[in-house]
């Protein structure tokens, strides 16, 4: 998970695929690494931002690189 600052996109890496989302989760950009069956969730992109967000907005004084 990547947030660049100032920037309206986050990227998001696994092992099968790579993506750029708009802060909506709106899928901006995807590319497939890996071929699979079934459906992706962005669950866990969802709760690493949440995180993320959480952590460099309540602890500025923190270096976050990508944020």
């Amino acid at each position: 998970m990547s947030v660049e600052s100032g920037a309206e996109e986050i990227g998001f890496k696994s092992d099968l695929l790579r993506m750029r989302l708009s802060p909506n989760f709106q899928i901006k950009a995807m590319e497939l690494k890996e071929e699979f069956a079934g459906v992706f969730s962005l669950v866990k992109a969802t709760e690493m931002y949440v995180v993320l967000k959480g952590l460099s907005t309540s602890l500025s004084f923190l270096p976050f690189e990508g944020t």
